[in-house]
């Protein structure tokens, strides 16, 4: 239980450094200057870490010559080696598709995304000049200035990209079917081979139009777009009607690489729903690097250089959604409630689902306790809640095991018959008195109207009750039982002025 706590509060802290929606910003806006409390959770994260890949023995597959692959990762992420786009690219390649590394599918979509948008930026850019005639989102315009220029390699080799579309085949395959996908990894407990169909085409879509398609798109080689049309002209099966995710890039590619090339222009443009991208220049013009709506604090590492940029001139953006663009967007949309819904699940299991359904009965009654409840308001949303689940928890298991004693006797001997007859009784009595404080001390309880906070000292009447239960309960209430008596029954010194 404790390892999937942490694995879930893990996925939660990434979704919050990377929310899906893109209107809730990406890492790059983040700033913990302005967080107080940030550097203690930080702290505290690397040491867990540490920590916790000490304690683990890497898998022999991961392993080349005797030797670990992290360096060459830790090297590829920092882009501080002319050679670190490479070894990223083999590390995709060699150990995560072909040896299958288990990795979740949205930490491999922005390890390509980095790689990918590398490769653009410093191809187009070898002595780190204005970056131009290039064609981006927005998201990776911002995480490239703010994280990646100060760092890069200004000779970075950027001539490995073509073992990305060497395996991108296969990966598609993968994606699209489900076989041999058990190494891809999807939340907390599931991988992609047992994930809805709508799920594997958003990741299809992601990984073939913001990542493989604008590669071609920014690097003019007649092979790699060949190569990127026939990648795109597999997705699509006889007989069977294409996603409307990326179902006007397989039907672009099938007439031309123009057509192709048209389609990507046009998502960037009109499409929203998909990324944060930037704002489009008119129609018909040449490719160029959007910088509309990109704030100044943003553009500081291009020094001087940020005065020769002009800005494009604003075009008319009123057009209407397509059937495909809106038909995509309720995908997305539904996805997405999905996700929630089952995240909002997972965080609610056991105790923790008791735990948070006693705090809103009691947060919604509130509101009864008058304009001036002093220090009740405190108590009744503190230690009180903690009360109630103890009686709640009482309350079940006094219902469960007066079954079970029940069940017994009609089979016990004649010699336990008397035994149980007097555990039965005290589980009846137990139930009572359980039933009784939960009327005196719920929420809505009239009880709580005179707002007297010496009359919650009935937590030590809860307190003898589990003391004394016959059984043991389902749970451990020592923890709920020290918070409510610490927090009531307890004398606390008075302030003194």
């Amino acid at each position: 239980m404790e390892y999937r706590g942490t694995k879930f509060w893990l996925h939660r802290l990434c979704d919050a450094l990377h929310p899906p929606p893109h209107m809730f910003g990406s890492i790059s806006h983040l700033a913990l200057s302005t967080i107080p409390e940030a550097k203690k959770p930080d702290d505290y994260l690397k040491h867990t870490a540490a920590a916790y890949l000490s304690m683990r023995t890497p898998p022999i597959y991961i392993c080349r010559g005797g030797s670990s692959i992290l360096p060459e990762l830790l090297a590829a992420m920092s882009g501080t080696y002319t050679w670190s786009l490479t070894a990223g690219f083999v590390f995709v390649e060699q150990h995560v598709i072909m040896r299958k590394l288990p990795i979740n599918v949205g930490v491999l979509c922005d390890l390509v995304d980095f790689l990918c948008s590398s490769v653009i930026f410093c191809g187009h850019h070898p002595d780190m000049a204005l970056l131009h005639d290039v064609t981006v989102p927005r998201s990776w315009l911002l995480c490239f200035i703010e994280y990646d220029l100060p760092y890069l390699n200004p000779r970075m080799q950027t001539n490995a990209y073509h073992l990305l579309l060497m395996c991108t085949e296969d990966l598609l395959e993968q994606l699209y079917g489900g076989k041999g996908s058990e190494y891809l990894l999807y939340g907390t407990s599931r991988n992609f081979s047992n994930v809805p169909a709508v799920v594997r085409h958003v990741f299809i879509a992601r990984i073939n139009i913001l990542i493989v398609h604008l590669v071609g798109y920014n690097i003019r080689n007649d092979l790699i777009q060949n190569k990127i049309r026939k990648l795109l002209l597999s997705l699509r099966p006889e007989g069977c009607m294409l996603p409307s995710l990326y179902s006007r890039y397989v039907d672009a590619a099938g007439d031309s690489w123009d057509e192709l090339a048209k389609a990507i222009r046009c998502s960037l443009q009109h499409d929203y729903g998909r990324d944060d991208s930037t704002s489009p220049q008119e129609q018909g013009s040449g490719k160029g690097l959007y910088l509309a709506r990109s704030s100044s604090g943003c553009l500081r590492g291009f020094d001087g250089y940020s005065r020769a940029a002009r800005p494009h001139s604003d075009t008319d953006l009123t057009r209407s959604e397509s059937p495909e663009q809106i038909a995509a967007a309720i995908l997305i949309q539904r996805v997405y409630r999905k996700v929630l819904h089952h995240r909002r699940g997972i965080s609610k299991i056991g105790t923790a689902s008791l735990h948070a359904r006693i705090h809103a009965s009691c947060t919604k009654e509130v509101s009864q306790l008058g304009d001036n409840p002093g220090i009740y308001l405190r108590l009744s949303l503190g230690p009180l809640p903690h009360v109630l689940v103890c009686l709640e928890t009482v309350r079940i298991d006094t219902l469960s095991e007066r079954k079970r004693t029940k069940k017994r006797l009609k089979k016990c001997s004649p010699n336990e018959i008397g035994a149980l007859d007097d555990l039965l009784m005290q589980i009846n009595k137990a139930n009572r008195a359980a039933v009784n404080l939960q009327k005196q001390l719920s929420p809505s309880s009239v009880f709580h109207e005179r707002c007297d906070d010496r009359q919650l000292k009935l937590v030590e009447e809860v307190n003898d009750l589990v003391s004394s239960l016959p059984f043991n309960t389902s749970s451990d209430l020592s923890n709920d039982l020290h918070l409510a008596i610490k927090g009531i029954v307890a004398e606390h010194p008075q302030a003194h002025t």
